[in-house]
């Protein structure tokens, strides 16, 4: 009788891949699977770089990183990272906080490790985020009681994360995998699928984040877009169930703070309370970044600049924009954060980076088109929020890496790599 290592082993085989890779694709579940649990990702990022570099190493695999089809994003990306370092060092207040922007990184390269050594993977590490927000979803129902506070943030979902605009976007990143799955798989799976994307939706719908909801409709034409044309009368009956799903919704809470919450929002966006605050904020954001055009005050510089802004300038910001808040952590626009703490340099390194990983999403093999819909979805999203300042948003950093690593995944790189003899049975 075979041992439990050989069992092991001959399973992973199965699949192409040897029991180390397996160990980082739990790693990489994990990781998703705590991003919703008002958890610091900090340790999973790194116990999955530590693992997606032993599995890099087991393959010999380095020299793919210097690949024509990747090299220029990655490097983008570490001209990034040099230029954050050197603004912080030049401000020494915002240094300590480098160190997370090394944790980006990390997510990086463990996405393109993750296509490299598991190619079939599918994007099957969101099952563990959707795992964790039916979880949550149960246990707020049975143990806490749907309707207790501890649950709720104003009138507005966030179960166990650490806010509701936090719990919506791991909502709608793990709605467009459940679509895309009810879509193209079959049986058991588009069916759990099905039922796991109308609950994702419910959950997305009822934590109110007007952001998320606003740009919902551009991520589902994304994935429509990367679907397959025999499938996209399949996505419109989905997102018909969805729509009927929220319009419910929104008829039963018309009347509540809630409700007109989200109608302000969408019959008048120019005049709403949440647009208007942020006015000033992109103001001090835009002026902070023009004191230091090149290289920027340094990461998470916004909090310490917003206060010098309007300590000087207060009584013209009043007049301007009848107030504005004394404290900001974070820009609230991906972009303006990214000036703000890099300057052009940085901000042009990242988005560089960024935008050929989208590119490379559209490119890459078929299994992966879908992850157009959430990267597009995010920076669509961080018009209005810029969620890198929260470790938590750095998947999003992860999924790039996937995608730029789907590029690599030719018969010729799968057949570089085979999986040592030793592992199968």
């Amino acid at each position: 009788m075979p041992s439990v290592r050989e069992r092991i082993g001959a399973r992973c085989a199965r699949h192409g891949i040897s029991p180390l890779d397996a160990l980082f694709f739990l790693c990489v579940c994990a990781f998703f699977f705590f991003l919703p649990l008002r958890t610091d990702a900090t340790a999973t990022i790194l116990t999955m770089t530590v693992l997606a570099i032993s599995a890099v190493r087991r393959r010999g695999a380095w020299r793919v990183f210097l690949d024509n089809r990747v090299r220029l994003p990655l490097l983008a990306f570490a001209v990034f990272i040099c230029v954050a370092f050197i603004a912080s060092a030049l401000n020494p207040a915002t240094l300590s906080k480098f160190p997370r922007v090394l944790l980006w990184g990390c997510c990086v390269f463990s996405g393109v490790a993750l296509s490299l050594c598991v190619p079939h993977h599918g994007g099957g590490y969101f099952w563990a985020l959707f795992l964790a927000l039916a979880a949550s979803f149960a246990i707020a129902a049975v143990f806490y009681g749907y309707d207790n506070p501890a649950i709720w943030h104003d009138g507005r979902l966030k179960l166990f994360a650490m806010h509701p605009s936090r719990l919506g976007l791991y909502a709608s990143a793990c709605l467009f995998f459940l679509l895309y799955r009810a879509i193209a798989a079959s049986g058991r799976e588009r069916g759990t699928a099905l039922v796991g994307a109308l609950l994702a939706f419910y959950i997305l719908f009822s934590t109110n984040t007007r952001g998320n909801l606003l740009m919902l409709p551009l991520g589902l034409l994304c994935l429509g877009v990367s679907l397959p044309g025999r499938y996209v009368k399949h996505l419109v009956l989905a997102v018909l169930l969805c729509a009927v799903l929220g319009g419910g919704i929104l008829w039963v809470k018309s009347e509540s703070f809630v409700g007109q919450r989200l109608i302000s929002a969408v019959t008048n966006p120019l005049e709403d309370a949440t647009f208007k605050t942020r006015l000033p904020i992109w103001h001090v954001a835009w002026e902070s970044f023009k004191t230091a055009p090149a290289i920027g005050h340094g990461y998470q510089s916004y909090l310490e600049e917003h206060a010098a802004y309007t300590r000087e300038h207060g009584a013209m910001m009043r007049e301007r924009f009848g107030g504005y808040e004394a404290k900001v952590k974070q820009a609230h626009n991906i972009i303006l954060g990214r000036l703000v703490e890099t300057g052009i340099v940085g901000t042009a390194a990242f988005f560089l980076f960024y935008c050929v990983a989208i590119a490379a999403a559209w490119r890459g093999p078929r299994s992966n088109r879908w992850l157009l819909a959430p990267l597009v979805f995010y920076l669509a999203m961080s018009m209005f929020d810029d969620g890198l300042y929260r470790i938590n948003d750095a998947f999003i950093l992860f999924v790039a890496g996937t995608a730029l690593g789907g590029l690599l995944q030719t018969p010729e790189a799968s057949r570089s790599a085979p999986v040592p003899s030793r592992y199968v049975a």
